[in-house]
């Protein structure tokens, strides 16, 4: 990335577009054939610069396609003003024994069109399409793709049972030799003829030179580092300058066209670049990543996605940065998830106390937030990390069952179970008791854990009688049972609804769709009861060892800030202004125009046993009971992998009835000390 030229041999690239209009004739026409791309113009005495050629389908009078007998694609020279030179049939235009004839690529060369059909590679005359000879056949030819070079020879990309690969191409002889193998992991969606290399590989993240020879291709536009936020890129070419034109198509799926020019590396040399890491990267992270870098001038983020180091089957990537975290090596920033020991990683210090930097910013403290949500994620009041939205991890019940949630416990849930008649392994609908047991992690796990005093407590009564609860539910469930389960809990075969929260409208789900009643959002039924749960949707650290604290926090601040929150729709946002805004929207009632052009007011309709229920737009006394519950969170979900792997691991002695519930108790808690222990 920028700073790092020499080492990574990666360009960063400046990218400036315009949106392509939407034709969707031009498309359709299109469709029907196969346009050479712009690299494809070579200076040729005989042909003029403004000429076109392509491969198309000819339709019959009444617009329909010939299929049989007659020839269905043929080649056509257009200058640009759209007069046609020539017209001439592709090879015989007849159907081949297995199908269809069909046109794969056509490519100009030096000696003649190069042409990959159905037959095999074919060599037309570039003065009149005239057929001059077949230059090869058999798989590779069919489905090559010819590509002319600018040194005059000819390659062509085959697809093996190994994978992609390019091959040289003696057209004279129709011998393919070279044998250049295309890495799977660059995400090849496609090749494109060259300058200063060859052929330039378009991959899923990046474009790479290929040099066809047997050193490694080279990274030369790196979407991410270019602060290119899109999708792919569906066609491009190399220009005289070394700028390249490209279709790109944005995170919206808009398709643009854009100029790419190389940034000198003195204007980015003097820039701080802090790196930012993450096991997978979070989609509406890598947008703030793109924004910050454009607007910023002293410093800019560079991306580290560790699960680039993953093997097909492994997850070395995460090991990788857990890795480096553990070893001082961290990035700057870090994403966290729950497949990380928080906890450990704060006590040991490698987080920042980011507190000085949030009270400090005035920005910030002119700003209102959800500060239980703030607070339940600082350790001894100091704030490690940001959490911008989250989520609540909840069990939702019937109001007339559980009341207010403050008495929901085992005992409870038991009593409810045998009051009315219910299989104990429905209660909480169709579920495992795997996933019941990650569940009560999440919502009581902090009860039996403490990463402050390196202490544990597995061997208690409390988890003990966890165990059993959670032994009632079925180790697998009927995946082939069609038993129609949606209206359980309106009618009572289940009762405790399992829920992640992140909007108003799932509430008005829960209560007019799945209860039909008035609900209770509540914790786990544990001994002790806890509510419900926090937990993030992002959540962010900066390394305590980083020497570039600040540019971090100017990056890091943008999610606290309204032009973020205001964006957050799926989840809740921290922000009070934002949350009121969502609850506002939420409480508005939605139109759509009917065939007749009146507006009609549109519900959002769900199936309940055969039922279909409309669900009302909330109320503003509901919109408050959900704040209202928000404004009461004060715990986070537990995730810890590890731990929660210990823990299903060694229940399953007590659930297939080999060890008792104490016995396995004592081995966990024996484990996990060790762990903990371990790693404070």
């Amino acid at each position: 990335g920028p700073g790092s030229f020499d080492d990574d041999q990666i360009d960063e690239y400046a990218s400036q577009g315009e949106a392509s209009p939407a034709d969707e004739e031009a498309e359709e026409e299109a469709a029907d054939g196969v346009t050479s791309p712009m690299d494809e113009f070579k200076d040729d005495p005989e042909i003029d610069a403004e000429q076109e050629l392509t491969a198309e389908v000819v339709e019959t009078g009444d617009g329909s396609m010939d299929m049989e007998g007659e020839a269905s694609y043929v080649i056509s020279c257009v200058k640009q003003d759209g007069t046609e030179l020539w017209r001439a049939a592709c090879a015989s235009g007849q159907n081949t024994e297995e199908g269809l004839y069909y046109v794969n690529a056509i490519e100009y060369t030096d000696s003649g069109l190069l042409v990959t059909d159905s037959f095999g590679l074919q060599l037309y005359s570039k003065d009149d399409g005239s057929l001059i000879r077949t230059v090869g056949q058999g798989e590779d030819f069919l489905s090559g793709t010819p590509y002319a070079l600018p040194d005059g020879t000819v390659a062509l990309m085959v697809s093996g049972t190994t994978g992609n690969e390019i091959d040289t191409l003696n057209i004279e002889t129709g011998e393919l030799g070279g044998h250049y193998p295309v890495p799977s992991e660059l995400g090849m969606s496609s090749v494109i003829a060259g300058q200063k290399y060859p052929l330039y590989i378009v991959g899923s993240n990046a474009v790479y030179g290929f040099t066809m020879d047997e050193s490694a291709p080279v990274k030369v536009i790196d979407y991410i580092d270019s602060d290119m936020d899109i999708m792919g890129i569906n066609s491009m070419a190399e220009m005289g300058d070394g700028s390249f034109v490209a279709v790109v198509v944005d995170s919206e799926g808009t398709s643009e066209i854009q100029i790419l020019t190389q940034v000198d590396p003195e204007v980015v040399a003097n820039r701080k670049i802090p790196t930012l890491g993450r096991y997978y990267l979070d989609y509406e992270v890598r947008k703030q990543v793109f924004a910050f870098n454009k607007q910023n001038q002293e410093a800019r983020i560079s991306i580290i996605d560790y699960s680039q180091f993953d093997s097909e089957e492994g997850t070395e990537g995460l090991t990788k940065l857990n890795t480096d975290i553990a070893s001082g090596s961290a990035p700057d920033i870090m994403l966290l998830s729950n497949s990380m020991p928080v906890g450990s990683y704060i006590s040991k210090g490698v987080f920042e106390d980011l507190t000085p930097y949030f009270d400090q910013d005035e920005e910030i403290a002119g700003s209102s937030y959800l500060n239980n949500v703030l607070d339940a994620f600082k350790t001894d009041g100091k704030m490690y990390t940001i959490v911008p939205s989250f989520y609540a991890i909840t069990i939702v019940g019937k109001q007339a069952d559980i009341g207010d949630g403050s008495g929901f416990t085992l005992d409870m849930a038991d009593g409810l179970v045998q009051k009315g008649g219910v299989d104990p392994a429905r209660m909480f609908g169709i579920t495992t008791r795997d996933s019941m047991l990650y569940q009560a992690m999440e919502l009581c796990g902090d009860q039996f854990i403490d990463w402050d005093k390196t202490a544990c407590s597995f061997d208690s009564e409390e988890f003990v009688r966890l165990l059993k609860f959670i032994a009632q539910f079925p180790e697998k469930i009927d995946e082939n049972s069609t038993e129609d389960t949606s209206a359980d809990y309106r009618t009572g075969k289940s009762l405790f609804y399992p829920d992640t929260m992140g909007g108003f409208d799932e509430y008005t789900y829960l209560k007019y769709g799945v209860f039909g009643t008035d609900i209770t959002m509540a914790g786990y039924p544990a001994q002790t009861p806890g509510g419900a749960v926090i937990s993030p949707q992002i959540e962010i650290a900066v390394n305590s060892s980083s020497e570039q604290k600040d540019a971090c926090w100017s990056f890091v601040r943008r999610f606290l800030l309204d032009e973020y929150q205001s964006t957050i729709e799926m989840y809740w946002p921290v922000s009070v202004d934002a949350l009121d805004r969502l609850a506002d929207k939420a409480m508005e009632p939605v139109y759509y125009t009917d065939e007749s052009g009146n507006q009609v007011e549109d519900f959002i309709v769900v199936n309940i046993g055969g039922e279909e229920i409309k669900l009302p737009r909330i109320t503003q006394e509901e919109a408050e009971t959900i704040k209202t519950f928000l404004g009461s969170l004060d715990r986070t979900a537990y995730f810890d992998n590890n731990v929660e792997n210990i823990i299903a691991e060694e229940a399953q002695a007590f659930f297939a009835g080999q060890k008792s519930a104490e016995d396995v108790a004592d081995v966990i808690q024996s484990r996990v000390k060790i762990y903990i222990n371990e790693n404070s």
